[in-house]
């Protein structure tokens, strides 16, 4: 499970005194790491991109429910959504790595590393929410999905 951890300099928050006595100009650092306290990974050097009208809400739920929770999904209900919705899907997978979802061998995982950098490139992001896991690819991806996919 991935956290936000925020670190500030609490002993005089923009007081460059107290953050200096912390060895430099920090006065708030936030930064997504995993459980173990390992900093989420950039995005490998392939940008995240948003494409704006996409997927509504609905249609991301669909996507979940055919084609990755292990209760309903089948393959031919996953080609059934990916045809009858075909710019959603095409937005949630997409062979370049820059959407919401990455592709592996076995399977697919979030693009939370993607997510970040959206967050950090949004004037009003943030930073790390909701670009955490949430304890299964449906429900994660329904939380990050809206930052790559906007209706």
């Amino acid at each position: 499970m991935r956290t936000l951890v925020l670190l500030a300099a609490l002993a005089g928050c923009g007081d460059e005194d107290a953050a200096g006595d912390l060895g430099g100009d920090l006065a708030v650092l936030v930064s997504c790491v995993d459980a173990a306290g390992v900093p989420i990974p950039d995005g490998g050097g392939i940008a995240p991109i948003r494409k704006a009208g996409s997927c509504s809400a609905e249609d991301i739920d669909g996507y979940v429910v055919a084609c990755l929770d292990p209760e309903t999904a089948l393959v031919i209900k996953c080609q059934q959504f990916n045809t009858a919705h075909a710019p959603c899907a095409a937005c949630l997978l997409r062979s370049d790595g820059t959407g919401p979802l990455r592709e592996h061998p076995g399977g697919v995982d979030p693009n939370l590393a993607g997510c970040v950098e959206l967050e950090k490139a949004s004037p009003t992001g943030d930073r790390c929410y909701p670009c955490v896991d949430q304890g299964d690819v449906g429900a994660t991806l329904r939380a990050i999905a809206p930052l790559f996919c906007p209706s």
